[in-house]
């Protein structure tokens, strides 16, 4: 998918989207299956190449291996490679369309450290990731494994799990190579990062004429203890109005005069309040930064970027500055 044009609105031009190669974890999970197939319905619409890769993540099978002696514990661990790399072609027979561009590898390592390697290695412009996993290794992609590569992945990376709004059909007769995104999410909190993300969902959503949800969420708990003398109900609602005039003005400048795009400032905590209004709206997707500039300046960044991917109920794509963009200015 490569397109420079303007977006309908005055003086405001669309940046191109350049996917050429899409890096897809393996684990054989349904999860991980899950994501392939959103990768493989990305990879339809961009012409991109996917790129599997499954890592043999010894862990405790290492000690086994020792205990049995170094000739036999090197024969299995060749055994388990081999076992892995045949569950791959299988798996790529299986699920991908014949005319889908495609490589896969096994590797034998660390699971996030080689997943971080393949996609700097593959030149990977975006990395599509389960949080689901049922592997005899348990953990490959589970929790803390996927936070870490939202972390620090060098391209953004898009997180979907079972049970979600999703969208890509999974449906009898759906064409497997192609995506619709009718309602995108962009959490703001006014900083050049969560406008990097506002510029990818604005971008994503120009093909579908999708709606572009703004939010803002005010986190009271960031005022600090300072805030407990005065009255913060009154301190609240200042900070509420001047969000939304700043809302306003975002809008106006990045997007025009879009009908399209919905503008809302709510009160609570940051990640929970994104998770609740993506599920009230049915969001197809939520678009954030794991940078943000509040009070305690981590607004989206670190623990609440995880808990919104770990909670939300429809993919999340996670981008940050000084990374592999796939949205050119």
């Amino acid at each position: 998918m490569e397109t420079a044009e303007t977006n309908g609105t005055e003086g405001v031009a669309k940046p191109a989207v350049e996917i050429r190669e899409i890096l897809t974890p393996i684990d054989f999970s349904e999860g991980s299956r899950n994501a392939l197939r959103y990768a493989q319905a990305l990879a339809g619409g961009s012409d991109a190449s996917l790129v599997l890769a499954h890592v043999v993540d010894f862990g405790d099978l290492n000690h086994a291996a020792m205990r049995l002696g170094p000739v036999v514990g090197e024969k299995l661990e060749e055994s388990v490679v081999a076992e892995a790399g045949e569950q791959l072609k299988t798996l790529v027979q299986e699920e991908l369309e014949p005319e889908t561009k495609r490589s896969h590898y096994v590797h034998a390592g660390k699971t996030v450290d080689l997943i971080e390697e393949v996609a700097r290695a593959s030149e990977a412009d975006l990395m599509v990731v389960s949080t689901h996993s049922d592997r005899v290794v348990r953990h490959a992609l589970l929790g803390s494994t996927a936070e870490k590569l939202v972390r620090h992945a060098p391209c953004p990376v898009l997180v979907v799990r079972d049970k979600e709004h999703e969208f890509v059909e999974d449906k009898e007769g759906a064409d497997p190579r192609s995506f619709s995104l009718k309602k995108i999410l962009a959490p703001t909190d006014f900083s050049e990062e969560a406008l990097k993300a506002l510029r990818y969902a604005l971008t994503l959503g120009k093909p579908f004429n999708a709606e572009v949800d703004l939010l803002h969420v005010v986190n009271t708990g960031c005022f600090g203890a300072g805030y407990a003398a005065v009255d913060l109900p009154a301190i609240t609602e200042q900070v509420v109005e001047g969000s939304e005039e700043s809302l306003k003005e975002l809008a106006e400048r990045e997007i025009g005069s879009a009908d399209n795009v919905i503008r809302e400032v709510r009160v609570g905590p940051t990640a929970q309040t994104i998770a609740e209004v993506a599920r009230e709206r049915e969001m197809d997707l939520i678009v954030v930064s794991t940078h943000g500039n509040t009070g305690l300046k981590r607004m989206l960044l670190g623990s609440n970027a995880e808990n919104i991917v770990r909670h939300a109920p429809c993919p999340v794509l996670v981008v940050r500055d000084r990374e592999r963009d796939f949205v050119k200015e």
